[in-house]
This record gives C-alpha cells, sequence and structure tokens, in this order.
C-alpha cells in the first residue's frame, strides 16, 4: 500500500512539474516571441526568445522545456546568413549541449531527437564536404525519434526537407519529400495543439516548394494560399514564395514547348490515330478539344507532334479510328469497340478515365509521352 502511494506521489509531482514548466509565464512568452520571429522572419526576436530561455534556466536548471525552447531559438538563428562559420559553430554547440542536457526526460526525448537532427542539417549545409557522416546521423536520429513517437510531425518535416535537397543521385527524391510532407500536415490538422507545436506552416510552405519544383504550379500556389489562410502575414510565404512562383507563373506563359505523343500497342495498322489535346477539364470532357492531331500508323505505333505549347497543365486522349468515320465506335452496351487511351496511362471506372488522373505539367522546351492502347 506504502509503495502504491509513492509512486502515486512520484507520478503528481512529476506532472505538477510538466505542468509548471508548461505555463511558465517567461517561457509562454518566450514561445510566443519564437512563433512572432518565424512569421516575420526576424533573428533579433529569436534572440530575445533565447534571452528568456536562459534566465529561466539560470533559476531553474531542471527546466528541460527552456532548455529545448532555447535551442529551437539558435536552431533558427542559424538559419540567417549573417551567422559565419566562428559563430555558427558556437551557436550549434550551445543548442546540441541543451538538447543532450534534456535526453533523460522520455516525454522530450524524441522532439530532442528531431530537433537535434534539424541542427545536424544546418551543419550540413554550412559544411557539404561532411554529407555522408552528417546525413547518415540525421536519418538516424530521425529513425531513433519515430522509433518512440511516429506520431511527431517535426519528423517528417524534417525528413522532407532532406529529401528536397539530397541530389537524386544520392538518395533524394521531390516525391517522397512531398509524400513526408504530407504525413506531417496531416498529423499537424488531426492533432491538439501541444506546448511543442512549430512547424505546420513550415511544413506548407516546404510542400508548396516541392510542387512547384515538380511544376505543379498551381497546386503550390494553392498550397501558399492555404498558409496565408491561416496566418495572413506568414512573411515568406506572402512576400517570398507566393511572389516568387506567380512571377514564375508568369513567365512561363510566354514560353512554348514541342510535345511529342507515342502511342503504342495498337492491333493493327488500319485507319488512323485521332489524338486530342487538352488544357482543361472543361475541354477534356468536351467535344472540342485545346489542339487535335491525326496520327498514322505503322507496326502498331503511331506518333504525333503538337508545336508551339504553352507550358502549363494538359492531357491528351486518343482513339483508334479503324474505320475512318471519325468517331469512336461502341456497342450496344455503349462500351468502345476501337482502342483508345489516356495520358499517364491513366484508366476509367465504368468511363473515360478522368483529367485528374490523366493531367501532366509541360515545363521544359521539349517532352514525349508514351501512351499503351487499352
Amino acid at each position: 500500500m506504502k509503495i502504491k502511494t509513492a509512486i502515486t506521489i512520484l507520478i503528481l509531482m512529476f506532472n505538477s512539474i510538466w505542468a509548471t514548466q508548461q505555463t511558465h509565464p517567461l517561457l509562454e512568452k518566450a514561445i510566443k516571441l519564437s512563433e512572432k520571429a518565424f512569421i516575420n522572419n526576424d533573428a533579433s526576436l529569436y534572440n530575445q526568445s533565447a534571452a528568456l530561455c536562459e534566465r529561466i534556466i539560470s533559476a531553474e536548471p531542471e527546466n528541460s522545456l527552456a532548455k529545448y525552447f532555447f535551442a529551437y531559438n539558435q536552431y533558427r538563428i542559424l538559419q540567417f546568413p549573417e551567422n559565419g562559420d566562428n559563430r555558427f559553430q558556437s551557436i550549434y554547440e550551445s543548442a546540441t549541449k541543451m538538447l543532450a542536457d534534456i535526453e533523460h526526460n522520455k516525454q522530450l526525448l524524441p522532439e530532442a531527437k528531431t530537433l537535434t537532427a534539424a541542427l545536424t542539417m544546418m551543419k550540413l549545409a554550412n559544411n557539404p564536404a561532411e554529407a555522408p557522416a552528417l546525413s547518415s546521423r540525421i536519418y538516424t536520429l530521425l529513425g531513433e525519434a519515430a522509433a518512440i513517437d511516429s506520431s511527431n510531425p517535426r519528423i517528417y518535416l524534417i525528413k522532407g526537407i532532406m529529401l528536397f535537397h539530397t541530389p537524386k543521385m544520392f538518395g533524394g527524391s521531390l516525391q517522397k519529400a512531398l509524400e513526408n510532407f504530407d504525413k506531417s500536415i496531416s498529423i499537424f490538422e488531426h492533432s491538439a495543439k501541444q506546448t511543442i507545436n512549430w512547424g505546420y506552416l513550415e511544413t506548407l510552405a516546404w510542400k508548396g516548394q516541392a510542387l512547384a519544383k515538380l511544376g505543379k504550379t498551381g497546386d503550390a500556389k494553392s498550397v501558399y494560399k492555404k498558409a496565408l489562410n491561416v496566418k495572413p502575414e506568414f512573411g515568406w510565404v506572402k512576400n517570398a514564395l507566393l511572389p516568387g512562383l506567380l512571377k514564375e507563373n508568369q513567365e512561363q506563359k510566354k514560353r512554348t514547348a514541342k510535345l511529342t505523343v507515342i502511342i503504342t500497342g495498337l492491333n493493327n495498322d488500319k485507319g488512323n490515330v485521332r489524338v486530342a489535346l487538352c488544357n482543361s477539364k472543361e475541354n477534356y470532357t468536351g467535344e472540342k478539344p485545346y489542339r487535335a492531331e491525326i496520327a498514322k500508323i505503322k507496326n502498331g505505333t503511331a506518333s504525333c507532334t503538337f508545336e508551339n505549347i504553352p507550358y502549363g497543365t494538359y492531357a491528351v486522349k486518343f482513339y483508334h479510328d479503324e474505320n475512318l468515320n471519325e468517331e469512336l465506335d461502341k456497342n450496344l452496351f455503349d462500351m468502345p469497340t476501337e482502342e483508345y487511351g489516356f495520358s499517364n496511362n491513366a484508366t476509367g471506372n465504368f468511363g473515360p478515365a478522368s483529367f485528374e488522373d490523366a493531367k501532366f505539367e509541360i515545363n521544359e522546351p521539349e517532352k514525349t509521352i508514351t501512351i499503351t492502347a487499352q
């Protein structure tokens, strides 16, 4: 009975300490300052927040949350280019030391490992020659953090940033980066707000950049607007990313490309292939496409070229007009009796493939797509 009572008292004491750290007035002020610093990209506010954390630590040496947020502010300060190599090392060391001091705190351990990975990522950016060792350490730390708490959205944010910046030949992937950003966003949006809650707006900003690099400017714009709906004054998106995207989009509209469409797997060389190029859902589902070409068939393959195509989003559909009646023949059950197909080799469910499934981006001077007849 005494043992049970003692355990209960210890639990209550731990919860009391945790709650005190969460509600410490100076810590609340420090957190708000760092949040404001991120929105306004203001190094001075990060320094003010770090100074408040140091005051708390001086009075309460075991305050793990204050140590964590001190390290977080240092991580952000490292992102400002005016920090030279000498200052970088001292800031990096003070931040990682603070995080090492709180590794005994099981509740903060996954957060400490994730933030240490983020700091190591900054060191990698500052010392690219150490990429093999530092990259391995970053992924190890993130893996250890996920093993403790896989619901931490910041794990997937940092992993996504790594994949975004790593060259493809070394394992980088914009698509995998997007998957991690999406996972992070999903966790943020389905979780209650915690004391450590940074990263949601940042993840949206990184997702937008990944989409833009993939040529999905419309999707990137939507993500940026989503971020501004949450925080209209978010400077990184408001003043840099979104204006840059819109400018690039305007420049892309002035550029044109050559699109070659290759159709394979046709049953025979009879008739020809009618190819429709569409630049909107409306002309994709309607009877009049944006552009159309007629392709001759040789050895079961047909090809055609669309010249002077403005950069943008498109979808292609075709049918094999074997009897040259200029329409896709169907049977009594409205099922096609002639071959057809869609870009991305998209397939429909009791009907044609959707524009969303068939669409692709043209963002380079020449592009070739291959479609297999269905």
